[in-house]
């Protein structure tokens, strides 16, 4: 063909090397071994440990295949290590009625055994027994327990206790990561990375995801009890941050608005507009600072709580009677309250009694502060920042609302440089994610 105009610009490349009479001097040297070029590299070197210390056994698989057995495989069915939903359920277990540490911001705690598999269970009829854990995937069930500080009979000195009890707490700790799961347990090997699956790294996609969605499911049990809160709103009416704009918040509060009625209330929308316009703007913020309301029975008493599904820290709210507990609890209509299934914890057949103190502390409560030391909203930052973020994400979300209320594109941050910051996020998250699962399949035995 004469038009050269028509002939790929590689190809045409490679027909003017051939043709050139110094192509010899780019012959190939055969003599390279690529076996020994990159033997010394560590991933190769880490590849045939693994392939050395697995042959025999994979040949005389080969021969004889074992029957994997019915217990290990519910064991595995069990286990997701990278399931933040099913951590956070794991944390949930853990409350005032079941759980105690004689001691803050120490090692041991809900968050730490969660990440490990275990979640915490009442085996009594009284709050007096606590700290009981058990294994979502062997099963296997361990006791914490602790040196008390009321002792009526001996004398003991204060710091000799305090040293016993973080004695303890170490050795709790090796139990939880390893010793006391069964031998084929597969959290023996491997526990929740924290960072990335709990706390969520800014500028990706995926957070702001699961950050809007907590957010909604959060408002919304607020906005369906907004009389239930407003009765109260003494206690919330500072909130409101004098950085905020009214611009900001009016803008913030008709998005929430948005996704509200795109992802719950698209099959009402006439009344529910009307109503979601005189909501006071600081029952958006509750929801943003990761509260929402829940309700639990004890015994004929029925207690409503702000609750952190990050943290499981409940504040107290108010106590109402009611009729007497049975197995398929429901909230009273007479209560004026419209909770979903998932937001009525599991009832108490005993008196509140640990609501006595909490009712005056409530009134000075500062629900920045709140959470848990380990928290989402807290580690590593202030809840202020948190949420600050959150904020932004909510008044730029505008045209990223969907009409089922998904996100529908990442939501364009107007602080600094967050978009360059976002996309090296992006890549950084799928490189970690690949070295994390490598040491979740080739764990050594």
């Amino acid at each position: 063909m004469d038009d050269t105009t028509s002939t790929p610009r590689v190809l045409k490349q490679c027909v003017d090397l051939i043709l050139s009479p110094k192509h010899e001097k780019y012959s190939i040297p055969m003599d390279i071994n690529i076996h020994e070029k990159f033997s010394e590299h560590p991933d190769i070197q880490y590849f045939k440990k693994i392939k050395s210390k697995n042959h025999f056994n994979y040949h005389k698989y080969k021969k004889n295949p074992i029957k994997i057995n019915k217990t290990d495989s519910l064991m595995v069915s069990d286990f997701d290590p990278y399931s933040r939903d099913a951590l956070i359920s794991r944390i949930s277990s853990y409350s005032t009625i079941n759980w105690k540490i004689p001691f803050e911001n120490h090692e041991l705690n809900e968050l730490r055994c969660s990440q490990n598999g275990w979640k915490c269970v009442s085996i009594s009829i009284n709050n007096n027994s606590k700290n009981h854990l058990v294994c979502v995937s062997c099963k296997q069930m361990l006791t914490l327990r602790f040196n008390e500080e009321d002792f009526t009979t001996f004398e003991f000195d204060l710091k000799d206790i305090e040293e016993v009890n973080d004695h303890l707490c170490h050795e709790y700790l090796k139990q939880i990561q390893v010793s006391a799961h069964e031998e084929n347990c597969p959290w023996r090997n491997f526990e929740t990375p924290v960072e990335g699956i709990y706390y969520l790294k800014p500028f990706l996609h995926s957070t702001n995801e699961i950050l809007i969605n907590n957010y909604l499911h959060s408002l919304k049990t607020l906005v369906d009890n907004v009389s239930v809160i407003i009765e109260r709103q003494d206690n919330f009416h500072d909130l409101i941050q004098e950085t905020k704009s009214r611009a900001q918040i009016d803008q913030f509060t008709k998005n929430s608005n948005t996704w509200l009625m795109n992802k719950f209330y698209k099959h009402d929308k006439e009344n529910q507009i009307i109503r979601l316009s005189t909501i006071p703007s600081w029952i958006y913020i509750i929801s943003l600072l990761s509260w929402e309301l829940k309700v639990q029975s004890f015994a004929h008493q029925l207690v409503l709580f702000l609750v952190c599904p990050q943290c499981n820290k409940k504040v107290f709210i108010d106590s109402t009677q009611h009729s007497p507990v049975s197995p398929s609890f429901k909230v009273p209509q007479s209560t004026g309250l419209n909770l979903s299934t998932s937001k009525i914890l599991t009832p108490v057949k005993y008196p509140p009694t640990i609501m006595e103190d909490e009712e005056e502390f409530y009134n000075t409560v500062d629900l920045y502060s709140e959470h848990k030391p380990w928290c989402f909203m807290k580690h590593r930052a202030s809840v202020e920042i948190m949420s600050n973020y959150l904020y932004d994400i909510i008044v730029n979300s505008e045209t990223s609302i969907g009409i089922n209320g998904e996100l529908l594109e990442d939501v364009e941050m107007k602080i600094g440089d967050s978009q360059k910051r976002r996309k090296s996020f992006d890549i950084n998250e799928g490189l970690e994610r690949l070295n994390k699962l490598r040491k979740l399949y080739l764990v050594e035995e």
